[in-house]
């Protein structure tokens, strides 16, 4: 069990903090209190000051509490605790927009999307310090996505409705920065602690260059899916359509065959992405399954998740509806949410304007399979279809007739009769000159 830390204690250690960060006889000047929130940004990033911007916005809301804060002004100890109190009495959404509402309690779609950049850009900088990391901090495009959800047809939103669609969408979107503002202000040795509130290391970089599924969406999908799908700590792509092919058995096999929950990302025409989320191991048979994990969220061009789906797949018996498709009645392209035919290149989406009973045919381009189970289902995957493999090649043995029994055979017989032997043993011509 956690050790419980009094308050006292707290207060201490608090108070003990300030006196380290402490540069001058009366407190924390606003320049080193602005610049403890920075991150290590690469130079050239266009998004550099946006730290800054948050610990500028936190002491311009106190200025009414703890006095303006001009360039050459200081922190007391005061203030500072002020500010530490305002942290911990709010949930990290409610943080966020506190910092960017204007005076009338609102907030416009501009500044969302400062807000998930923020957030965006201190969980690929504390992912690490690389080339594939430097690409991805310049894609802004996650954050427009997120932004163009929350807003419909509206020019501002109030914190009520902020907070709703936030906790139903990507409900960890601002854990990590919001625990980079808390812990490191208060400790210096934070850094663990907030990495622990992100995801983007599930993608490991050496699959970077082969997947499309890149290190912005992955931390994006990661905050906004059920914890289910993070536990492992590390996801493995099953199957990419780009190298293996758009192949409904390929993609069967790399389903069916895995034995953990998995990750079916979709990109479509017109910029429409999904990933679809399925918390049970694909079954072999035609019915519907899925627990109430399984969702899908909607990447782009609008931000979007619809929790409590099903899965329907039978790309193969053409006794019952053949398709792929997942909703809340999967079953048949008429009611699934999202279906794609059984060849898996055209799909139809109840998803794209978001109204009863509207339908938008898109064609797939791309789609990858990933593993969300340790890396031990991984194994036992390829354990699997290694035995398959040799299975099938021991039956296709069994099944060819020796040398023998194809020249007494009734097959060859018939062949023959029909003329198809145009090379019979007794019509052989020997070549060689010493039979000439």
């Amino acid at each position: 069990m956690g050790q419980h830390i009094s308050h006292d204690d707290k207060h201490d250690k608090l108070k003990e903090r300030f006196h380290e960060l402490k540069d001058n006889e009366q407190g924390i000047s606003r320049f080193l209190f602005i610049k403890l929130l920075g991150l290590p940004l690469p130079n050239e990033s266009t998004f550099i000051g946006l730290m800054d911007t948050i610990a500028e916005k936190w002491l311009k809301k106190h200025e009414g509490t703890i006095g303006e804060l001009g360039d050459g002004a200081f922190l007391s100890w005061d203030d500072f605790s002020k500010l530490i109190h305002d942290v911990e009495m709010q949930t990290p959404a409610e943080f966020m927009f506190a910092l960017f509402q204007d005076e009338n309690e609102c907030i416009t779609e501009e500044n969302v999307v400062v807000m998930f950049n923020l957030a965006r850009l201190h969980a690929l900088t504390l992912h690490g310090d690389s080339d594939v990391v430097h690409a991805a901090i310049e894609d802004g495009s996650t954050a427009s996505s997120l932004g163009h959800g929350i807003f419909s047809h509206k020019a501002k939103i109030n914190l009520d409705t902020f907070v709703t669609w936030t906790s139903k969408n990507t409900p960890r979107v601002f854990s990590s920065v919001y625990a980079w503002i808390s812990s490191h202000v208060q400790s210096a040795d934070d850094v663990e602690h907030a990495k622990s509130f992100i995801d983007v290391s599930l993608l490991k970089e050496k699959d970077s260059d082969e997947a499309k599924l890149d290190l912005n969406t992955t931390w994006l999908v990661s905050c906004s899916l059920p914890i289910l799908f993070s536990t492992s700590h590390t996801w493995s792509l099953l199957y990419n359509s780009n190298n293996d092919g758009l192949s409904a058995t390929r993609f069967l096999q790399s389903t069916n065959k895995y034995g953990g929950p998995t990750l079916i990302s979709l990109w479509f025409s017109d910029g429409e992405h999904y990933i679809c989320a399925v918390d049970e191991k694909f079954p072999d048979t035609t019915k519907e399954f899925g627990g109430y994990n399984s969702c899908i969220v909607r990447v782009g061009p609008k931000f979007l998740t619809y929790h409590g789906i099903k899965v329907y797949v039978n790309l193969r018996d053409r006794h019952h509806e053949t398709g792929l498709g997942f909703g809340e009645a999967p079953g048949s392209k008429e009611s699934a949410l999202l279906w794609l035919s059984s060849s898996l290149d055209e799909a139809v989406s109840g998803i794209v304007h978001n109204t009863a009973g509207a339908r938008t045919p898109l064609t797939l381009h791309a789609i990858e399979v990933w593993g969300c189970g340790n890396n031990d289902e991984v194994i036992k995957m390829k354990e699997r279809q290694k035995r398959d493999l040799l299975a099938a090649s021991q039956r296709q043995m069994a099944q060819r007739p020796t040398s023998d029994q194809w020249h007494d055979s009734a097959d060859r017989e018939l062949l023959k009769l029909a003329g198809a032997l145009k090379v019979d043993d007794e019509a052989r011509v020997s070549t060689r000159k010493e039979d000439m």
